[in-house]
This record gives structure tokens, C-alpha cells and sequence, in this order.
């Protein structure tokens, strides 16, 4: 019986290095990856035009395709803001995420005024609507 604890205490010594070693290593490999998309994310905002740098708060873009259509059609809704901590939308058709540009589908049943709002990170709000119609 001792010699069957003895074992099973060797194993799952063994278990449990080769699992810490596997986290560390993990763990040491997540970090360097994320350093290395730190230095492309820094060249990479060093690369942007003028009118894409700085910290002021930008609607870049906001449009449906196509601006009118029938009904039971799907319109794509594109969007893009700078500097922006939070962007939403309304009516509220899915959560956005600030983003440089971004399009997704959308059927609506009617006529619909849509409204993006972006703000920044000091508070402020900054606001673009159109009007998507919905032709008989």
C-alpha cells in the first residue's frame, strides 16, 4: 500500500510541474504577443494620414447601400468613427464597437431614421443621422 502512495504522490508531482510549465510557457508567449501587436499598433497609428491622427473625436463614415429599397430587402449599414470610447446606434439594432469601419446587414419593415452617437473620451457626443426609405 505505501508503495502505491508513493507512486501516486510521484505522479501528481509530475502532473502538477508539467502543468505549471505549461501555464508559465503559456503565459510567457501571450505576453510577448501582445508586445509585438503593441510596437504594430504604435508604427502602425505613426503610418495614419493627418486627417486620421490626433485625438479628436470623428463619425469617419456613416451610410446605408442601398439608400432605398423594397420591402423584404436587406440594406448594409456602414459605419466608422476615431477616437471614440463608446458608439451606438437607434433605433438600437446590435451592440457596435468603435471601429475605423464596419458594415452589417439589416431588413428593416418600414421607413427608419437612423442615428449614430460616438463619444469621445473626454464626454463628449457627436452625432450623424440619414434616413434609410423603404419604397411601395
Amino acid at each position: 500500500m505505501r508503495r502505491v502512495v508513493r507512486y501516486m504522490l510521484v505522479a501528481t508531482a509530475i502532473a502538477v510541474t508539467y502543468t505549471a510549465w505549461v501555464m508559465v510557457g503559456r503565459y510567457l508567449e501571450n505576453r510577448r504577443l501582445e508586445e509585438g501587436d503593441q510596437r504594430r499598433r504604435a508604427a502602425a497609428m505613426q503610418a495614419l494620414p493627418p486627417e486620421l491622427s490626433g485625438s479628436e473625436l470623428k463619425i469617419l463614415s456613416f451610410y446605408a447601400v442601398p439608400a432605398e429599397l423594397r420591402q423584404g430587402e436587406k440594406a448594409q449599414i456602414c459605419y466608422g468613427v476615431l477616437n471614440a470610447r463608446s458608439v451606438r446606434m437607434e433605433p438600437d439594432i446590435e451592440k457596435l464597437r468603435p471601429t475605423l469601419s464596419r458594415c452589417f446587414d439589416v431588413n428593416p419593415r418600414a421607413t427608419t431614421r437612423y442615428t449614430l452617437t460616438a463619444e469621445g473620451y473626454d464626454g463628449r457626443l457627436i452625432s450623424e443621422s440619414f434616413v434609410l426609405r423603404l419604397a411601395r
